[in-house]
């Protein structure tokens, strides 16, 4: 007679004989896991030879700090070097080597930028930390702070929501400015440093005409800007109205050119916010 068992979730019991295993238990198995009540099989490990190149990257003694799957890639972090395989492929690639540098991508751009910087992971850290990051969808900008509220840099504004990030991969080796790995919805594999503290603060920006400005496209003066702020970045002053930047200009810059909505007067201070 066969009997087709529908769960395993009673795991292995290996204190009664196999007659009187229950019908959600087991008998001794070998290299099965039991998850989600089911088994499966364990497959047989398979070593790679780092002194061949191996993603680009040979080492005749590897310090192999950590390993990481988020499906679809395996991340094998070694020597401060990040390399990745697909669960369907032998064939791994770079993300980062010890002197890689990143450019903030243009889909993020903001009216802070991280510019171009060298992704560290340090050689000799025994071990990193990752944590696993799903995608965002509820972060907000600072409220600006004004002459009336002068705490309010440290409260969120509801109404201007910063746009979402996709997942990622937080790595950190107890040393450096943790590194980003993120992955798009079409598995594309892009990497660069966490912005700090100062990068995600509130900047201000401070109308400089006595006469003010109107709604329209033109450029308007200010008072030196206190970074770079990137095109497409919106400016939103204490009147509510809100000016969004044409082109790129770098900090110290004393003119903006691009399309303010509603007026602004002399003096007024604006909240450099996100795009």
């Amino acid at each position: 007679m066969d009997f087709i068992q529908q769960s395993f979730g009673g795991g292995m019991n290996l204190g009664v004989d196999d007659t009187r295993l229950g019908t959600n238990e087991y008998g001794l198995a070998y290299n099965v896991r039991n998850r989600h009540d089911a088994l499966e099989c364990v497959k047989k490990a398979k070593a790679f030879d780092t002194t061949n190149a191996l993603g680009g990257y040979s080492a005749t003694d590897p310090r192999v700090q950590g390993i990481i799957f988020v499906d679809p890639y395996f991340f094998v972090f070694m020597d401060g070097v990040c390399l990745k395989k697909s669960k369907d492929s032998d064939t791994f690639t770079t993300v980062w080597t010890t002197s890689s540098s990143h450019t903030k991508p243009a889909t993020y751009s903001n009216g802070v930028t991280t510019g171009t910087g060298t992704i560290r992971l340090a050689e000799a850290s025994e071990f990193i930390f990752t944590a696993v990051v799903p995608p965002s969808y509820d972060n907000f900008a600072g409220k600006a702070v004004s002459a009336d509220n002068a705490s309010a840099g440290g409260q969120t504004d509801y109404t201007k929501r910063i746009p979402p990030t996709v997942a990622g991969i937080v790595v950190q080796d107890g040393t450096n400015q943790p590194n980003l790995i993120e992955i798009a919805a079409d598995a594309t594999v892009t990497a660069r440093q966490l912005m700090g503290y100062d990068q995600w603060r509130s900047h201000y920006v401070t109308i400089n005409n006595s006469s003010g400005y109107s709604a329209g496209t033109s450029t308007y003066t200010v008072d030196a800007t206190p970074v770079q702020i990137n095109a497409q970045s919106v400016i939103t002053f204490a009147s509510g109205a809100t000016l969004t930047v044409s082109d790129t200009n770098s900090a110290g810059d004393t003119a903006l050119a691009g399309t303010l909505v509603g007026s602004v007067a002399d003096n007024e201070v604006g909240v450099l916010g996100f795009r």
